[in-house]
């Protein structure tokens, strides 16, 4: 008996997994679309807009005349608040509202084992175009448009350093990507189609990051990574590349 329950339930969890692989998106008229709205991604965008604007003000505020030990708890603390924002909003307007699975927003994996290959090509030719970049901005003589280097002590010793890669080479890629590409992105194709869409969160990707020195670089890597998630229907690919390019820059840094 419970053999035979164990069997039908195996074969169940199969089925279900399978099922979600091929009706991760909902087909209308051949377009791609998910349950949850463009009114719900425009929401959930500008809810983390004010909480990162609203994070920076009262970061600011706090910070003034207080010491180094104690500017960077702050700091590690509202970027993990920030962070955990983007996956309340999903799991809000995805899946609470809409009723829709994390599978739709694309945890699984890709349907095509191959494809775990891409994310490295897509993280080659990001470094590329960072390199031209640079060199162009630098001929041109527009300093102000020149990234900034990570300072040497951002990240801190110790507990702080562990912890700033943690947040910073994974968990934030891990968040982003989700509300980025597995939400923002997804409610835009069926509307707008698979390239205006990218780029839309490509721009609002690379706006919320804040600073005009590297608002071109982030929008390609953001155009990057949103193509990566329409051709392999799963957020692991543009996950590994956004965190392998994130750890990069820390290892620079550090």
């Amino acid at each position: 008996m419970l053999g035979r329950w164990l069997g039908v339930t195996l074969r169940d969890a199969i089925f279900m997994i399978e099922y979600f692989k091929e009706h991760m998106f909902y087909k209308d008229n051949g377009t791609w679309t998910v349950p949850w709205t463009v009114k719900d991604a425009f929401i959930g965008v500008a809810l983390i807009v004010s909480a990162s604007v609203l994070s920076f003000v009262s970061l600011h505020w706090l910070a003034r005349g207080v010491e180094l030990d104690v500017h960077r708890p702050l700091v590690l603390y509202t970027l993990a608040l920030l962070l955990s924002i983007n996956l309340v909003v999903v799991w809000y307007f995805a899946i609470c509202k809409r009723n829709a699975f994390w599978a739709t927003v694309g945890f699984t994996l890709p349907q095509e084992r191959s494809m775990l290959l891409l994310p490295w090509c897509v993280l080659v030719i990001s470094l590329f175009f960072s390199g031209v970049y640079t060199v162009t901005v630098m001929a041109l003589g527009l300093d102000f448009m020149l990234p900034e280097p990570i300072p040497v002590d951002a990240l801190g010793e110790g507990i702080y350093k562990v912890s700033s890669v943690i947040l910073i080479g994974l968990i934030g890629p891990l968040t982003e990507e989700v509300f980025y590409r597995g939400f923002l992105l997804a409610a835009l194709v069926s509307p707008f189609g698979t390239v205006r869409a990218a780029v839309i969160a490509s721009a609002i990707f690379a706006v919320n990051h804040g600073a005009i020195s590297i608002l071109i670089p982030v929008f390609i890597s953001g155009m990057l990574l949103s193509w990566l998630y329409i051709k392999t229907r799963s957020l692991l690919p543009p996950m590994l590349a956004h965190a392998a390019q994130n750890l990069l820059a820390l290892s620079l840094a550090a």
